[in-house]
């Protein structure tokens, strides 16, 4: 996704094309590490909800800045269905909790980091990206199908231009 903001252009994802959405075959523990990535704290469907709360926080005030986290947030929910189609492929089921051992690890808004003000906001969402990157470089250790770890070392390629925009955001420079 690009945007034009004064001559600039602003990448919210990797350039590269997603690989095909494949597993070698179902996997129940691998579909358990993906729930984590899916809907865990530092997972997407939490990202998602961070990014559209800020953007909704700021998008009458400050919509240089709201038009960002959402288009970032935009890119998270992308993230959310691909994870959710392998976690299918992996014969799981795709609901809204951080694994299946947990049974009171069902997602709610407690997840999200709320922030006071859009400096504190902004700092979180990086903050989050990092978390979001270290669970899925655990996970691409821990997963032994070529496939998914294709898949998610092309999400983490995303996640890293979170942050250059984030960073960006921070500095005051976009």
């Amino acid at each position: 996704m690009r945007e034009n903001q004064d001559g600039q252009v602003v990448m919210y994802q990797e350039e590269s094309d997603y690989p095909a959405i494949e597993v070698v075959a179902p996997n129940a523990y691998y579909a358990n590490l993906l729930f984590e990535d899916y809907a865990g704290s530092n997972g997407e469907m939490t990202a998602f909800a961070q990014y559209e709360y800020h953007y909704i926080n700021h998008c009458h005030y400050d919509y240089r800045i709201a038009r960002h986290l959402r288009n970032i947030a935009s890119v998270e929910r992308r993230h959310m269905e691909i994870l959710g189609e392998l976690i299918c492929l992996l014969g799981g089921f795709p609901v809204y909790r951080s694994n299946l051992y947990h049974e009171n690890s069902y997602w709610n808004a407690k997840r999200i980091d709320y922030g006071r003000n859009i400096e504190e906001q902004l700092k979180l969402d990086l903050e989050k990206e990092y978390r979001c990157i270290c669970n899925y470089n655990i996970h691409i250790k821990l997963i032994d199908d070529p496939y998914i770890k294709q898949m998610l070392e092309r999400i983490v390629k995303d996640e890293y231009v979170h942050t250059t925009v984030l960073q960006t955001l921070i500095r005051g420079d976009c």
